[in-house]
């Protein structure tokens, strides 16, 4: 059995040995990172990746000066790379591919070159390192009776190939700027993702535990960066068993949500047309109660959830009737009910789904009987309201609604369309 890990390169001291701005009139070098993380398994297609965290912050060690140290932030600092696989030479020639894993890390001293133009200059760097590694890597060779020089060959091939061309490619766009950032260079952190025992000999250097330095220096400038590799078992689910047999609606639906970081709580259809509550505390066990008694619920229907603020909740589902129901709580109080839509309003084997894009308000959409989209909206203050936002016949009315407010001045809505399409509905308020 191949042994696997989830793997970390952290990199957590920056080391200030000779700063651009440390004279008697400057207050120190403003320095920032991006971490270009990185990984691909030899001849398998679609497993290349290239990413970052997209953090770009140079106030965590303004005004550092020679001599002086800081510590990195984990938002840039740290590249997570979830179960990878260390095949041995043998595993290796039973056709289990080896992986190349690693990190192209940047280092900038801050001056007026605008975040949002680096970030696009990032963003054209990543695509150059994923066609350069699909190239070398996922659509390269490999020979697999001796896969340590392979391996030392693509990563030499990585270094030559991206080093110069990301250095010579920054430092030319960042000069078009009147006062730019100051580009002191880029390091290559390139690892075999194999057993040592594959490579022995080749002096490949292969993904094991230990400390990482990086040194960046241009025009009197020098920094070390200093981290290490860490490993971790793989994580793997885990699961138990909430409610038994025979409790909940085989055809019904099931919600949650997490108010606060150390509670969750869950409502679905139980399998007499309720709605049940289980809900935990940590350092306590789950616990439950019938929030809607029998026949309240339609069988078949859905249940949405939203938490707006941290101490209250508030659930929706489609009642027995064709209702639109709701439930609500707030800290302290016991749970209230009203009815947000009348008898046939929902379709009973539809859909419904609720959002928060602000505190102050809510948003629920739903099938209607008819197979139209209703909205329902509340602002704090004032009353439910609503309004047709799909004419009838639009959407399947056994099928599913979604909605997502990515920003708070704007919400969409996707639903499955009568004829088995996708249908969206967005909206972009002043």
């Amino acid at each position: 059995m191949v042994n696997r890990a989830s793997w970390e390169i952290r990199l957590e001291t920056l080391r200030v040995n000779d700063a651009d701005e440390d004279d008697f009139w400057s207050d120190g070098d403003e320095p920032y990172l991006v971490a270009v993380g990185f990984r691909s398994k030899f001849r398998t297609a679609g497993s290349t990746q290239v990413f970052w965290s997209g953090v770009l912050d140079d106030e965590w060690a303004e005004g550092v000066e020679g001599g002086q140290s800081r510590g990195i932030p984990a938002s840039m600092g740290v590249l997570a790379y979830p179960d990878v696989e260390l095949p041995t030479r043998q595993e290796i020639l039973a056709g289990s591919m080896p992986e190349l894993v690693g990190a192209f890390v940047l280092a900038l001293e801050s001056d007026a070159t605008p975040f949002g133009a680096v970030r696009d200059k990032i963003h054209e760097m990543q695509t150059v390192i994923r066609e350069q590694l699909l190239n070398l890597i996922e659509r390269g060779n490999i020979d697999l009776q001796n896969p340590g020089p392979s391996i030392a060959a693509a990563q030499k091939a990585a270094r030559d190939t991206l080093t110069p061309s990301v250095a010579e490619a920054i430092g030319l766009w960042l000069r078009s700027f009147a006062d730019p950032d100051d580009f002191l260079g880029v390091g290559l952190l390139a690892f075999g993702g194999v057993d040592p025992s594959a490579v022995e000999g080749t002096g490949l250097p292969v993904l094991t535990a230990g400390d990482v330095t990086l040194s960046f220096g241009a025009d009197g400038v020098s920094y070390d960066v200093l981290g290490r590799i860490v490993a971790h078992d793989s994580p793997r689910w885990r699961g138990f068993e909430l409610v038994g047999a025979n409790t909940a609606a085989t055809s019904g639906s099931i919600t949650a949500v997490s108010r606060i970081p150390n509670s969750m709580e869950v409502w679905f259809a139980g399998g007499n047309g309720s709605v049940q509550d289980k809900f935990w505390y940590e350092g306590g066990n789950w616990q439950g109660f019938e929030l809607a008694g029998a026949n309240h619920a339609a069988a078949t229907g859905s249940i949405s959830a939203v938490s707006r603020i941290p101490n209250s909740m508030e659930v929706f589902w489609v009642g027995a009737n064709g209702s639109v129901q709701g439930a609500y709580w707030y800290e302290g109080g016991n749970w209230g009910r009203y009815e947000l839509a009348p008898a046939g309003s929902a379709s009973t084997s539809g859909s419904i789904t609720a959002i928060s894009r602000i505190p102050n308000s809510m948003e629920v959409f739903f099938v209607g009987a008819n197979g139209s989209i209703q909205d329902k909206f509340w602002y704090e203050g004032a009353n439910w309201q609503g309004f047709e936002l799909a004419p009838a016949g639009t959407a399947s009315t056994t099928g599913s609604i979604t909605a997502i407010s990515r920003i708070p001045n704007s919400m969409e809505v996707f639903f499955v369309g009568a004829n088995g399409s996708v249908q969206d509905k967005f909206i972009y308020l002043p």
